[in-house]
């Protein structure tokens, strides 16, 4: 009987937690900038949403550009 513990290894965090993690980082850091305009709450909730707002014409065009790839090959 082997009573030996497994070494657990570093598993790198995702991309949304990356992303997630900067995001509020930024958030809080604006806070202490003089000049700059504090991020809220409700400002940092609606950060992905109005991205993927002021994006969804690139990512239409990838799409389509795939679609007709996907028929053409």
């Amino acid at each position: 009987m082997d009573n030996k513990k497994k070494k657990k290894s570093f598993k790198l965090p995702t991309a949304y937690t990356v992303l997630l993690i900067i995001t509020a980082i930024i958030a809080i850091v604006s806070h202490f900038i003089p000049g700059a305009i504090p991020a809220s709450l409700s400002d940092f909730i609606m950060a992905p949403i109005n991205g993927l707002n002021n994006s969804i014409d690139i990512a239409i065009f990838v799409l389509l550009i795939g679609g007709f790839l996907g028929i053409t090959t």
